[in-house]
């Protein structure tokens, strides 16, 4: 990969992101996740998107019922009342046991999805770093101190990437091809299952491809 830029990339925290928001975190030395926004709905922050013969599908993780959107992202608690978990591993399961590198990555997926971690954010934020790691990205996680609307001297990445936002990245094998058309920027977990120790090189592809754009 290219050496990383030296600013420092700042983004709301994110259910395993999709692959454009991975591009670009591969390309910063210091990740602030945003600790002080209030929560948000119809965003990647309890979502996330998988492939599928019949297109994309979002799976989204409960949350306690209150008024999210009034609450700080911190306070936002996951419902547990239903084993949404094994239903969300049992759909990943289905969708990609036969893929190249499942195997690989399965089993630390359901070791964090299986912890039963009461905050969305303190899932968030152990799911990126977990990704952070398998994805070989040198980068330092951090959480925001204050809220700030306008940050001076980083990149503000926040709310730039909206659900069901299909944008033309290159092309990867895909096990629904060539039933169904290539799904651009699904979850990481997309990539992962499909090249495994390729997704570093796919997500420089994607970072070139969007920079040129």
């Amino acid at each position: 990969m290219n050496s990383k830029d030296n600013q420092i990339l700042l983004i709301e925290s994110m259910l395993f992101p999709p692959v454009v928001v991975m591009s670009h975190i591969s390309h910063y030395q210091t990740i602030v996740l945003e600790a002080r926004e209030n929560y948000q709905k119809k965003s990647y922050r309890n979502r996330f998107e998988l492939g599928s013969v019949q297109g994309p599908i979002s799976l989204s993780v409960p949350l306690v019922k209150g008024k999210h959107q009034q609450q700080v992202i911190t306070e936002t608690k996951i419902c547990y009342s239903e084993n949404w978990t094994r239903s969300h591993l049992r759909t990943i399961q289905s969708l990609y046991s036969n893929s190249a590198y499942y195997i690989h990555y399965i089993d630390e997926i359901k070791f964090i999805l299986n912890r039963m971690t009461e905050s969305l954010f303190d899932l968030n934020y152990k799911t990126l770093e977990y990704l952070i790691s398998v994805c070989n990205i040198r980068a330092r996680l951090e959480e925001s101190i204050e809220y700030q609307k306008k940050p001076e001297g980083i990149v503000d990445l926040r709310n730039e990437f909206k659900p069901f936002q299909r944008i033309d990245l290159p092309e990867y094998y895909q096990l629904w091809q060539p039933q169904h058309s290539f799904l651009s920027n699904l979850s990481i977990l997309d990539v992962l299952f499909h090249m495994g120790p390729d997704t570093p090189h796919y997500l420089e592809e994607v970072y070139q491809c969007l920079i040129k754009k």
